[in-house]
């Protein structure tokens, strides 16, 4: 079995010291069925939130509030990088529903719609060298979802890349077209982000939930890594 390192910058931690990233690695998943139980998930989450929040009240919410802040640590404006989970909840707030894609990648909309984190499911299959989450070069090579041209990242954006190609752009703002998780795809890696007050307890429980229905939708095998300013990398 093909293992892969994985790690995170300390120069993140610098600026941030509370960043917390739970990794949710999944092997061996049968991704190829719609299931209707993470559909009416994905649909109680949002129309949750809609009954939540308005717009201006998710802005002010710690969990939205503390990641368009550490965007702004590194350069990266929230407004024009919008933190991937605020870019959901605002979907939901304006009952604008999300499309259903696959299993998994439902499953990580809903749970980051329920918890109000950045959830992101990255496929990791045909990943060439070791996964880390760093500041930018700003000469690295991202293609977007749906695109087909190039672009490079600003120096000191937050990027997940590995030796080849960035995964990732702007921490959790956007992914790649190689990292586009397919109904084919088996192995995967799904990051559940928290900044204070989150703690590694909260997000090991919900790293926890996260396995639970992948599992039971899914299958596979499942292995659970919390990383911190204490402990920044791992094998997967």
């Amino acid at each position: 079995m093909k293992t892969i390192r994985y790690n995170i910058s300390p120069a993140i931690f610098e600026k941030v010291p509370g960043y917390i990233r739970g990794l949710v690695v999944v092997r061996g998943a049968n991704n190829t069925t719609s299931n209707p139980n993470v559909q009416t998930a994905l649909r109680e989450a949002e129309r949750n939130l809609a009954e939540t929040f308005t717009t201006d009240t998710l802005l002010a919410d710690p969990r939205i509030a503390g990641w368009r802040e550490a965007f702004k640590q590194f350069g990266m404006n929230p407004s024009g990088f919008r933190p991937a989970h605020e870019a959901l909840a605002r979907r939901a707030v304006q009952a604008k529903p999300l499309p259903f894609i696959n299993s998994l990648v439902d499953i990580g909309n809903a749970m980051s719609l329920a918890k109000l984190m950045p959830i992101g499911v990255h496929p990791f299959e045909k990943v060439t060298g070791e996964l880390s989450l760093r500041p930018a070069l700003g000469v690295e090579t991202f293609i977007p979802f749906g695109s087909a041209e190039p672009e490079n990242p600003k120096p000191g954006e937050i990027i997940f890349t590995d030796a080849l190609n960035i995964h990732a752009r702007a921490w959790v703002w956007r992914q790649a077209q190689c990292s586009v998780t397919l109904p084919t795809t088996k192995d995967i890696v799904v990051h559940v982000d928290a900044l204070p007050p989150m703690d590694a307890i909260i997000v090991g429980s919900v790293c926890d939930e996260v396995s639970e229905r992948i599992r039971a939708v899914c299958g596979g095998t499942v292995a659970i890594h919390v990383l911190s300013a204490a402990k920044s990398e791992a094998v997967i």
